[in-house]
């Protein structure tokens, strides 16, 4: 085959995708029949949910509605709550689908989950896919008098056309006055599976696959939560239309979740911290959005703000921005640590069986989580890793404790380097290194059966660890695999007992994104897989 006629069928077979995937076939997902299965609880409008009802639980204030005009079949639409539990990061509000809102509820059961309402599609939607149609639209729209010029309001949007149809899937807009104002922030694209997913803009990205997914949600991904921020004409009458609908078929289900009382005018109120990243909670409740970010509040209103991080404390604690005229910026600055314990031993010594004795002795301690043992062949705390894979707690008291903890994955004449990470509500230190060194003749015990461990930390941003028991006489190898099920890092393992450091690097040394990852002991006698979670 000449090269010319390899180029020609490549086209035609990209060519054909588009209408391979037209002509999609599924039967309708069977709607939940009885009591809600999952964190998250879905009311459509066939429960006695009304337009009216959507419009009033979405409006935070300042703004005044009329003219509210829903167009779309009622299972298509509603509200929920729990969704904080299920974990979309928004605990409450309404949804659009393109099918049947009910079918959100979790867990991920259906890399295909559709619901087939047979309606039309949009017209404004039709102009973002040029040249095609849609299906299935689901339109929520009305009129509304802001009080100031700022308009904002958090989403998130799910879907199980995630991660088959990156380049062919449902479409939404939010028409803000005519123009499309559901854009990714700072840019000009419109929000989309194709432009929002594990290949592009993943930062604003949540993988649920495989199935049954990490999540208590039907969608195989969704977006964190994204708060829009846009310009409104103040004291007259602007329009908003919110829209999703089918692309070129009626199946595979995309929702939009839409967060309680945010779509408020206002003043904007600028939230930072240092660190940044921090929660940020609006009376008591939690906005889904991390530091920096701008939140509205209602004109003349007064709220209480506080940012929430695992292992800070901040000065001050809140912030109250009171009888609010004009837009206001706020700053939260992480509090110094405090000194937790008050250590007065830590030793590491060989004992009679050959193994390394790790002892520490603390003489008061509070607020502490517990302790971990580090180790590494060298005396840099970097490249140390993690030897106890539970968390050792501790006694918060002010009277003296003993603890001590047991290396049995040593070898002679090797020096091992060992720190304490002392863990408390604020975050960790270090003490050490301290060394020893291995002398003697060490029998080490042999398993009697071959096993895989759970990884620890799990879930893990950057490195974790897992010991793997293989029989006498065995042998083989621990492969780690992507959620698409490439091989991406393999470890050879021998008959005893090992401890397995993944540094998070695959083959290439390149950095592995977040999401699920498995691992697999594969020896002539056994194969055995546990699963693990990359975040960040």
């Amino acid at each position: 085959m000449n090269k010319l006629h390899l180029i020609f069928i490549v086209v035609l077979v990209l060519g054909m995708i588009p209408l391979l995937a037209q002509n999609r076939k599924v039967e309708n997902t069977p709607l939940p029949n009885g009591p809600q299965r999952a964190t998250i609880s879905v009311t459509d409008m066939t429960g006695g949910v009304t337009a009216h009802d959507l419009v009033q639980a979405l409006v935070g204030g300042g703004v005044t509605i009329s003219n509210i005009v829903y167009t779309g079949a009622n299972v298509a639409s509603g509200m929920f709550t729990g969704g904080s539990a299920a974990g979309i990061g928004i605990d409450e509000g309404i949804i659009l689908s393109t099918g049947a809102a009910t079918l959100a509820l979790g867990p991920n059961q259906s890399n295909s989950t559709s619901y087939d309402n047979g309606l039309p599609g949009d017209a404004d939607l039709n102009t973002l896919v040029t040249g095609d149609i849609t299906y299935d639209a689901t339109v929520l729209e009305f009129d509304f008098i802001p009080d100031t010029e700022n308009l904002q309001f958090t989403f998130v949007m799910g879907s199980d056309e995630y991660e088959e149809y990156l380049n062919y899937h449902d479409v939404f807009a939010f028409f803000l006055n005519g123009t499309n104002i559901a854009l990714i922030p700072g840019t000009n694209t419109p929000i989309s599976i194709g432009t929002i997913n594990p290949n592009v803009n993943s930062s604003y990205y949540i993988s649920n696959v495989p199935l049954p997914g990490t999540y208590d949600i039907e969608c195989d991904g969704f977006t964190v939560p994204i708060s829009l921020n846009a310009t409104v004409i103040p004291g007259e009458v602007n329009h908003i239309k919110l829209a999703v609908a089918d692309y070129r078929d009626g199946v595979w289900d995309t929702w939009i979740f839409m967060q309680a009382e945010t779509f408020i005018s206002g003043y904007n109120v600028y939230v930072d911290s240092e660190p940044q990243g921090a929660r940020i909670f609006k009376d008591g409740v939690d906005t889904a959005l991390n530091t920096p970010a701008t939140i509205s509040q209602v004109t003349g209103s007064t709220s209480v703000y506080h940012v929430e991080m695992p292992g800070y404390t901040w000065i001050p604690t809140a912030h109250t921005v009171a009888n609010i005229q004009s837009n206001q910026s706020i700053f939260f600055e992480s509090a110094p640590p405090t000194t937790p314990v008050e250590l007065s031993s830590f030793t590491a010594n060989t004992n009679t069986q050959g193994f390394v004795a790790v002892r520490w002795v603390s003489e008061s301690e509070t607020d502490m989580l517990g302790y971990k043992v580090l180790r590494s062949d060298s005396d840099q705390l970097s490249e140390a890793m993690i030897i106890t894979p539970l968390l050792i707690g501790a006694t918060n008291t002010s009277s003296q404790a003993v603890y001590q903890h047991e290396d049995h994955d040593v070898e002679i004449n090797h020096t091992y380097h060992y720190w304490l990470e002392v863990v408390n509500m604020t975050g960790s230190q270090f003490f050490g290194p301290v060394n020893v060194t291995i002398t003697g003749q060490i029998i080490p015990e042999i398993p009697v059966l071959n096993k895989l461990g759970n990884a620890y930390p799990n879930p893990f941003k950057s490195n974790t660890s897992f010991q793997v028991d293989v029989k006498a006489g065995d042998s083989g190898t621990v492969s780690i695999y992507n959620s698409k099920g490439r091989l991406i890092r393999v470890f050879n393992v021998r008959e005893g007992n090992q401890e397995i450091h993944w540094d998070g690097l695959d083959q290439h040394g390149n950095r592995s994104p977040s999401g699920i990852y498995l691992y697999k002991l594969s020896t002539p006698s056994i194969n055995e897989t546990r699963k693990m979670l990359i975040v960040k």
